[in-house]
């Protein structure tokens, strides 16, 4: 390993040492995951094989997946703007 390898493991780790990046990274992967199994929530919910990709309830689960991705990308955003500059 080199240095640079070596710094960049140390601004990563002081990255993940700011709450707010952990918990960003936390939401988008809740975000990610309710995104590709909404289809799933809404045929468990509805009893259903057959839902439309207009059904507002799989619409609403989808929006809500990204919402979680995008409060997410703003969060690790201000996560990263408090690193200490070197």
């Amino acid at each position: 390993m080199n240095f640079d390898t070596i710094y960049l493991l140390a601004d990563l780790a002081d990255w993940f040492a700011n709450p707010l990046a952990v918990l960003g990274v936390v939401l988008a992967a809740i975000g990610l995951a309710t995104a590709f199994i909404a289809k799933r929530i809404t045929k468990a919910v509805r009893h259903t094989d057959n839902i439309d990709t207009s059904d507002k309830l799989y619409v609403g689960i989808c929006l809500f997946g990204l919402v979680m991705i995008l409060v997410a990308l703003v969060l690790v955003a201000v996560a990263s703007s408090q690193l200490p500059e070197v």
